[in-house]
């Protein structure tokens, strides 16, 4: 392959053998035809293994060179995922912009903050949030805790839990704007709660 300067570098060439990697580092069996695989559920399996290298390799790249991810979500719909941390189906990072437009949230769980969303800085625009449960805002949490800014507008948050925020939950020195939301029906479940709708910290 050519670099930049015009150098030819020499290509080298890994025999992996019939086996890939999984997104949890252990292995499994590929087969070299076909490379689709028959099955549905064999078929999502590999689309999120390639998914993942993809994702590690872009958060690499952009950590060695020094750049903020700027990460567009639009039209999609995210339900019944699970995370062991933070951002039950999205986690943004405390660098990244993260702007979502016209996508849907439902029934995704975080052990952590943000049953649905977990995010430092940005946009949500036309989305809706419902069913989702996290430690700290059920549907959006957010992560900074510096003057971070997130708009959230013409979005609907409803049928959320979390021990406080139930729908959202801002950190504090946050700054969060909300122009035509319906936030209803969430559910602050501390035994002390703060926020059954939503918990501001920051700036509102």
């Amino acid at each position: 392959a050519a670099s930049l300067y015009g150098k030819i570098e020499p290509v080298r060439v890994v025999n992996c053998g019939c086996a890939d990697l999984r997104a949890d580092g252990t292995l499994y069996k590929l087969n070299k035809l076909p490379f689709v695989p028959a099955s549905r559920e064999a078929r999502m399996e590999r689309c999120g293994s390639i998914f993942n290298i993809q994702v590690t390799g872009l958060a690499q790249r952009l950590k060695t060179i020094g750049a903020n991810a700027v990460i567009g979500i639009s039209g999609c719909s995210f339900t019944g995922n699970i995370s062991t941390q933070t951002g039950g189906a999205v986690n943004g990072a405390a660098e990244a912009t993260l702007n979502i437009t016209n996508s849907t949230f439902t029934g995704n769980i975080a052990t952590g903050n943000g049953g649905a969303v977990s995010m430092a800085k940005g946009t949500v625009t036309g989305s809706s949030f419902t069913g989702n449960s996290g430690a700290q805002g059920g549907a959006i949490n957010s992560t900074a805790s510096s003057a971070a800014n997130l708009v959230v507008t013409n979005c609907t948050v409803s049928g959320n839990t979390a021990k406080n925020g139930g729908g959202i939950n801002a950190a504090t020195g946050y700054n969060i704007t909300l122009d035509g939301c319906t936030v209803t029906g969430n559910d602050a479940t501390n035994s002390d709660p703060q926020g059954d709708n939503i918990r501001l910290a920051g700036n509102a």
